[in-house]
């Protein structure tokens, strides 16, 4: 076998802006640098002729340009490691879970549930936006920016295929299972929790920032708008 050999993100070249306050970052949350692609690239070229070990590569946090530790939000992890496979074109990132994909419902709900072979990037981005919990939209950018396949796989059931996520699904009939590709409906999806308000103001009539002031009182109390 080969040595696991441990690196932090930083060192491998994961550089972000500088997080909060920062006009880079969202809320906080640093934003990866666009130059960390090609030092990520740069530091792992050795290992496309010599596979002298493996790289164990620590995700959700990095460094912003000062050498201060900042953090990548949620899944950040599985965003480091979709940048990590983008810097590399790599031939596929993998995601591993405790499911086996992307499946066709809720299992806790829809007892038929089964697994989605093959999706879109787009279709999988709106499942995730929409309720689904397995990967998060975000997760998949810089796999889809250099057009890398993710598959998100059961870390309990290693023998299962998973769910494989592209950039398009050739369209080839019906499969034995389910696919972006297939007839009719994907999969369903569901959020809970969701309060519906309903505004109604005669200053709204013929005004200009009246939706502005109101997204801004949602800004300030950080409340998500679908």
């Amino acid at each position: 076998g080969l040595p696991a050999v441990a690196l932090d993100a930083w060192d491998v070249g994961m550089k972000t802006s500088t997080g909060s306050g920062s006009s880079q970052s969202l809320r906080g949350v640093a934003e990866v640098l666009p130059s960390s692609y090609e030092a990520i690239g740069e530091f792992f070229a050795p290992l496309s002729t010599s596979y002298s070990y493996i790289p164990v590569v620590t995700g959700f946090i990095a460094k912003d340009k000062h050498g201060r530790v900042t953090t990548l939000g949620r899944s950040g992890s599985d965003f480091t490691a979709a940048v990590v496979g983008a810097a590399v074109r790599a031939s596929e990132v993998q995601i591993w879970t405790d499911v086996d994909g992307l499946l066709t419902a809720d299992p806790r709900v829809v007892k038929g549930a089964r697994s989605v072979e093959t999706i879109s990037f787009d279709q999988a981005s709106e499942l995730a936006y929409f309720g689904a919990k397995v990967i998060h939209p975000k997760t998949m950018l810089p796999a889809m920016k250099h057009n890398i396949p993710v598959r998100v796989k059961n870390s309990y059931n290693p023998g299962h295929p998973g769910t494989r996520i592209v950039q398009a699904v050739p369209s080839a009939g019906v499969p034995a299972h389910p696919t972006a590709a297939s007839d009719g409906v994907t999969a369903v999806t569901y959020q809970r929790d969701i309060t519906v308000i309903e505004v109604n103001s005669t200053r709204m009539l013929g005004a200009h920032g009246f939706l502005a002031r109101l997204f801004s009182i949602c800004d300030q109390l950080d409340i998500s708008i679908d």
